[in-house]
């Protein structure tokens, strides 16, 4: 998380007035614990961040999965934003987020989104077919996800970019973008 910050610092710092985004795509923490130094860890990261005046957007994966969730806990200013079930403007950009959901709640929830306005990035935290086959109890396939000609998924836990290969639901062209565990 410190090399994380020190380069969002130089970053922000060097780029003055511009302004800088962060979207976590769950399971910022590589495993599900209730160790407190863990989330102190975190909290004192995203303060960081909110102090840099960082906006930051996140969904939350079954690690943070707790009540309340860790990031909503953590990060309870205005300028960190849960993406769960919503669509924000970035930029130029429409974003949709989804925290983790399970396959029905998964295929209910992309269908209140493509009942919305289109997006161009969806942010999410599941298990897909496409990347973990039949080793994992997986939620959906990217082709489920309406709209999105850019997917950041947080699940995967390795860094993946794919330009191309996949499609949405309208059968557009889709790059995925898997960032991998920051722990």
């Amino acid at each position: 998380l410190q090399q994380i910050y020190s380069f969002l610092e130089r970053k922000v710092q060097a780029s003055r007035p511009k302004s800088w985004t962060l979207i976590l795509g769950g399971d910022v923490l590589d495993q599900r614990t209730k160790r407190a130094y863990a989330a102190s860890l975190l909290g004192t990261f995203l303060n960081n961040v909110q102090q840099l005046g960082v906006q930051t957007y996140f969904v939350e994966g079954q690690h943070e999965f707790d009540t309340p969730p860790w990031l909503s806990a953590l990060c309870p200013s205005e300028r960190c934003v849960c993406l769960h079930n919503r669509i924000v403007r970035i930029g130029s950009w429409r974003v949709a987020g989804l925290s983790f959901l399970a396959r029905q709640e998964l295929l209910e929830a992309f269908q209140q989104l493509e009942a919305g306005k289109p997006f161009d990035i969806f942010v999410g935290h599941q298990t897909w077919v496409d990347f973990m086959g039949d080793r994992a109890n997986t939620q959906g396939t990217l082709a489920d996800i309406p709209h999105a000609t850019l997917t950041l998924t947080g699940d995967y836990h390795t860094t993946v970019v794919s330009h191309g290969e996949y499609r949405n639901k309208q059968g557009e062209l889709m790059s995925v973008v898997s960032p991998g565990s920051i722990t």
